[in-house]
């Protein structure tokens, strides 16, 4: 079942072929806000990740990385207002990205 509805496989999948060329990290936070959203069922901001702890309780054994990667969307996506966006998105790599797919993937297989 959680392989036919798997958003951060599919995630994953997808950002091992994203390039770590230009704004590659920027496009990798976008996917992976995607499939938080997807499993969550509902939009999911940083202040409020109990619907997709609700939808996946598995996925709090990864609370700190996953707060760690909240965080560090909002320097990236909000810091451009403040015109640092750029030196934000050096702090999170496509590897990052890559590696906290890979961790989340592994555990929403654990909630069937």
């Amino acid at each position: 079942f959680w392989r036919r509805r798997a958003p951060f496989l599919a995630a994953w999948r997808d950002l091992r072929r994203v390039k770590g060329q230009g704004d590659a990290a920027r496009r990798a936070m976008t996917r992976l806000h995607a499939a938080f959203d997807a499993s969550a069922g509902c939009t999911v901001f940083a202040q409020q990740l109990d619907p997709l702890y609700r939808a996946c309780p598995s996925l709090q054994t990864a609370s700190a990385e996953i707060d760690a990667f909240f965080a560090a969307s909002r320097r990236v996506f909000f810091a451009e207002v403040a015109g640092s966006g750029d030196d934000d998105a050096a702090a999170w790599s496509l590897a990052d990205a890559q590696a906290l797919a890979f961790k989340l993937a592994q555990l929403e297989g654990d909630r069937a």
